[in-house]
């Protein structure tokens, strides 16, 4: 599709002023077949391109998108470090929990929603998995309810 020369502001507002002539000298205009029913739906059409939203709007949803992916994976990425200090306090760094938690991948994820949904699921499960060994240190249930927050929440990315 080629780009338009006028912006779509100026297109409607010319569109509306050409409709309001048009209504006016509607007696002259039936000369050339153009009745009512062609300036209603001529205003149907103006009233279509109104609803459209313009480009500008559609990046700043599309940044807002954006941010909101960037946000959302932010705090997957830090639910995760927080899950697996609590692991090192709770079993100590050189445990096989502690070796097996995904660390490598979490911080490949921390770009990627894809690959994020996965390693979230994997980390609810450790969390629920240790429970009980990770509560003296802040793993609450609550905490582990906001963790399967994130991982619905990593839905929307």
């Amino acid at each position: 599709m080629t780009a338009l020369p006028y912006q779509e502001v100026v297109l409607v507002t010319v569109s509306k002023n050409a409709l309001k002539i048009a209504r006016d000298h509607a007696a002259s205009l039936a000369a050339f077949g153009i009745d009512e029913a062609f300036l209603t739906g001529f205003e149907s059409d103006i009233q279509s391109a109104e609803s459209v939203p313009s480009d500008f709007e559609n990046r700043i949803d599309l940044k807002q998108l954006t941010q909101t992916k960037d946000d959302l994976l932010d705090e997957c990425y830090i639910w995760g470090c927080s899950l697996k200090l609590r692991m090192e306090m709770a079993f100590g760094k050189r445990s096989d929990a502690v070796k097996n938690f995904p660390s490598r991948q979490m911080h490949e994820a921390v770009s990627s929603e894809k690959k994020m949904i996965a390693i979230m699921e994997g980390l609810l499960k450790l969390a629920d998995q240790y429970q009980e060994q990770l509560l003296p240190f802040g793993q609450t249930a609550e905490n582990c309810q906001i963790g399967h927050h994130r991982e619905s929440a990593s839905e929307l990315l």
